[in-house]
């Protein structure tokens, strides 16, 4: 049989704490091709978690093939949050029993050589409800770090620069790596302090994803390119990230040590604690929020392309056009084949010539390793290669007219098999 689950990792959980929704397809049929009527949700973010799995499981003694699909989901709202049924109609090859006729079994039944049937059906899984918890209020000893986004789940902060000493007026850059479940990609800027004896020059931050298990990770990195305005030490302070740990209910900070940097140059008239913030904009300390769910537009996606060599476009477009060139000479070659063919059949004089020509024919449309002799080896190489199964009865029948023929009279039946001859070989190319 087949069937279609719809499972969920966490169904009681907080505002932007991710969970995992998969789709299950399970059949002990072959299936041939599968389709959702909609796979939309509401009330969450949602992300893809990998490719399409597939893996084989033995269930009540029977072998199953188990196709699923995996999304990341982070609620944006509290309350009861609906995954719908989903809705997937599959086609699915079923074997046909021998067909039986009046004295037995029916050798002209085009199902006589135990070709498979296709089946359309069509499948349902349950909904599942989701119970969505407020994220509790931010400590009055956190409160300075609430920001419009709050990143819910294990989240840590790294730093890398280079230390080396340098010149005013040279740049040095600094880049901080974020790792976490929580979705990242709403979080634009890091509440980062910079003195006022530095300019800075921020990068478009980066994002990737990763299928960490059964869950989703982010990691996204922040990198500014730091001019020194003076000679000295400057130090950029340490930076410190709100999150919350949904699993004791909790808020910690991710922290990045201090960058210390050793100028070389006159020193500085500013007072290096004097800083300028880049931060998310500041909200309630005591409310937290989440940021809601915005597809990326058209220009942002390709916005976010624009540090890609333009020679990747190119060779792309060159590869588009190969692909588009061979496909025509693919068009014409057949075309050309089947024109050459059909002259081949209108130039036979007998039978025997027609059967040899229909026979060389088919034998290099089923990929033979020699030419087509016999009805078993006919019947073999059609199942082998899966042709439909009316066109192949149309086939073996036009084959044995051609063993029939010789005990009848050829002036009377060479216009009719000739005609067919060619209707089959236009079918089957």
């Amino acid at each position: 049989g087949t069937s279609l689950k719809q499972s969920i990792s966490e169904e009681t959980l907080y505002v932007g704490q991710q969970t995992i929704v998969t789709l299950s397809l399970l059949s002990d049929q072959q299936l041939v091709d599968a389709s959702f009527s909609d796979l939309r949700y509401d009330g969450v973010w949602k992300e893809d978690l990998g490719k399409e799995r597939s893996f084989r499981r033995m269930i009540d003694r029977r072998e199953f093939i188990v196709h699923q699909l995996r999304h990341a989901l982070f609620p944006l709202r509290p309350g009861e949050v609906t995954i719908p049924r989903r809705v997937m109609t599959v086609t699915q090859l079923e074997p046909t029993g021998r067909p039986m006729g009046r004295f037995g079994l029916d050798l002209f039944d085009p199902n006589f050589f135990g070709f498979n049937r296709k089946r359309s059906v069509k499948l349902q899984s349950k909904p599942v409800t989701l119970q969505v918890k407020k994220l509790p209020p931010v400590p009055a000893n956190l409160s300075n770090l609430s920001s419009q986004h709050v990143l819910v789940g294990d989240t840590s902060l790294s730093l890398g620069y280079n230390s080396e000493p340098l010149k005013v007026g040279d740049s040095v850059t600094v880049t901080y790596e974020l790792k976490t479940e929580g979705n990242a990609n709403p979080l634009e800027e890091l509440p980062i302090h910079f003195p006022k004896t530095v300019k800075v020059y921020p990068e478009t931050p980066q994002l990737e994803k990763k299928v960490v298990g059964n869950r989703l990770e982010f990691h996204k990195q922040f990198r500014y390119s730091i001019v020194p305005l003076n000679g000295g030490d400057i130090e950029i302070p340490e930076v410190q990230l709100l999150y919350f740990v949904p699993e004791i209910g909790e808020y910690r900070t991710a922290n990045a040590r201090p960058v210390k940097l050793s100028v070389v140059g006159l020193p500085s008239d500013t007072v290096v604690g004097a800083s300028t913030v880049i931060s998310a904009p500041q909200i309630q300390p005591t409310e937290p929020s989440y940021a809601p769910y915005e597809e990326l537009t058209f220009a942002q996606r390709m916005n976010r392309q624009l540090s890609l060599p333009l020679a990747v476009v190119v060779s792309a477009m060159l590869a588009l056009l190969a692909v588009l060139s061979f496909l025509a000479y693919e068009v014409f070659r057949r075309r050309s084949l089947g024109f050459a063919n059909l002259r081949e059949v209108d130039n036979a004089s007998t039978l025997g010539d027609l059967k040899g020509v229909f026979l060389r024919q088919l034998s290099k449309r089923l990929s033979a390793s020699a030419n087509l002799k016999t009805r078993q080896e006919l019947q073999f190489a059609l199942e082998k290669n899966q042709v439909e199964p009316g066109l192949s009865h149309q086939i073996v029948t036009l084959f044995d007219d051609f063993e029939f023929s010789q005990y009848g009279k050829e002036d009377t039946l060479f216009h009719e098999v000739r005609e067919r001859t060619k209707a089959l070989l236009s079918k089957f190319r």
